[in-house]
């Protein structure tokens, strides 16, 4: 599973059960119901939705016909997302791709979708309406050839959103993605990564020498936040731009608490 990098957080439309986007010579595009009352998906069309249209100008045309947009009806903004598309080719062969992400990948964190905004979602591409209409361009992962070209061959496309998380922390959906946990462990491997980084500073140490050996550290295969950290130190240790990565990572706020309304448990 990509996290999308957050410049371009792409996101979400879809309608209930039954919901579709059949536009001549697309693909079926079947989304399932939202897992909140407060957040609702449409299917993306040009005519519906004009802003988000130069979205899939280039390598993202053929991402068009898996894309929908989510409306954000509720007073708290929408901080994290992840969903599913499951793509049936014209043999009935399926292929399964996920796509999440969150704010807690920008510095400073800007919501995907504040209260009664609207983000546009397909694969690998989340788009914040903000974004759109500040008349910026957009930075973030090129689309897969792969997914690109199983979709634009595909019989049927679904669609459904696995979790939402909002801003105050409530979790909503199965998040068999785990989704919260991926956010928790993210800072938790930032905060190793600069502990380590902080004592060989204040020990006077080579701090690209530092990074390296702690990289190269054996870890459990169970280890999540430690195998993130390693990932970390090595992309801190490999970069150019070490300050500006350092600082970025400094910059990443610990997390909102996240819970479910009913008391349930997050993992």
């Amino acid at each position: 599973m990509k996290n999308a990098l957050l410049v371009v957080l792409a996101c979400i439309i879809g309608s209930g059960i039954g919901a579709t986007c059949k536009a001549q010579g697309m693909p079926k595009l079947n989304l399932k119901e939202s897992p909140s009352t407060e957040v609702v998906f449409v299917p993306f069309s040009e005519s519906q939705f004009p802003d988000f249209a130069h979205v899939f100008a280039h390598a993202r045309a053929g991402l068009q016909p898996a894309a929908f947009v989510i409306s954000n009806q509720s007073d708290r903004a929408v901080i994290g997302i992840a969903a599913r598309w499951t793509v049936v080719a014209q043999d009935g062969s399926r292929a399964h791709y996920w796509s999440r992400t969150h704010m807690y990948l920008s510095n400073p964190p800007s919501p995907l979708a504040p209260a009664d905004a609207r983000l546009l979602v397909a694969p690998d591409t989340f788009v914040p309406e903000s974004l759109v209409m500040s008349g910026r361009g957009m930075i973030g992962l090129a689309p897969d050839p792969e997914i690109v070209s199983k979709i634009t061959a595909a019989s049927q496309i679904y669609a459904e959103v696995d979790c939402i998380i909002f801003g105050d922390g409530e979790v909503v959906g199965l998040d068999q993605s785990q989704l919260a946990a991926e956010i928790q462990d993210r800072k938790a491997a930032i905060d190793v990564v600069l502990k380590q980084v902080h004592a060989a500073q204040a020990n006077g140490e080579n701090l690209l020498d530092a990074l390296s050996q702690f990289a190269a550290s054996a870890r459990p295969a169970n280890d999540s936040v430690g195998r993130r950290a390693a990932q970390f130190a090595r992309e801190l240790a490999g970069t150019k731009h070490r300050e500006a990565f350092l600082s970025y990572l400094e910059g990443i706020p610990a997390p909102v608490n996240f819970y479910r309304k009913d008391g349930g448990a997050l993992r």
